[in-house]
């Protein structure tokens, strides 16, 4: 199609999680997310589309969309686009372990022993602690030569715990976020906030 240029996100997202609840092991949940969207400038026009129907005819689909849009946009566009410079860069962000090598009973028995620590507080009626991981692998290349790879890794903690007090509830909640994987956790007491 001749277009002015192009470029391609592909994007992977690996995606686990456990979920305690009043001592017991409610879900769990592991997940791979798989997709890419891509961009056709022509003429000052824009168009994108995205698919996580990664076979040739997905990709043509894609591409076949995007390339309807930059042209839909016509002389419709107001605006002028500014093409950015070349760039190849590596990013991958140190982790002390990668949580998706802990296994899953490790992690399991990490979010029952934080929950029965929650269950001992007093006038507790009710407890749930989430702990999820997630590996974003992500790449994008343009006809330009532009040529980015980034892997980072996310562990996040949730916790709640309900009291009960002259009958009314309270919900007493905490989370923990971080790009540092798994021994994040290592790292902070958050036991000694459970009681507060």
């Amino acid at each position: 199609e001749n277009a002015d240029f192009v470029d391609v996100w592909h994007q992977v997202i690996t995606y686990e999680n456990y979920c305690i609840k009043m001592s017991k092991l409610h879900k769990s949940n592991f997940s791979v997310f798989d997709g890419i969207g891509i961009r056709v400038i022509k003429t000052n026009n824009m168009g994108f589309s995205s698919t996580t129907v990664l076979t040739e005819g997905g990709i043509k689909k894609c591409v076949n969309q995007a390339i309807a849009m930059a042209k839909a946009h016509g002389e419709s566009n107001q605006y002028k686009l500014k093409m950015v410079p070349i760039i190849k860069d590596r990013e991958k962000i140190s982790t002390p372990q990668n949580p998706f090598d802990v296994p899953p009973e490790e992690k399991i028995t990490f979010c029952k022993d934080l929950e029965s620590r929650i269950q001992a507080t007093p006038k507790i009626y009710e407890s749930e602690v989430i702990l999820a991981f997630e590996e974003k692998a992500q790449r994008y290349k343009s006809n330009e030569g532009t040529d980015i790879i980034s892997n980072k890794y996310t562990t996040k903690l949730n916790y709640y715990g309900i009291i009960k007090h002259n009958n009314n509830y309270y919900r007493l909640e905490r989370t923990f976020g971080s790009s540092d994987g798994y021994e994040l956790y290592n790292q902070d007491d958050m036991f000694a906030h459970v009681e507060e």
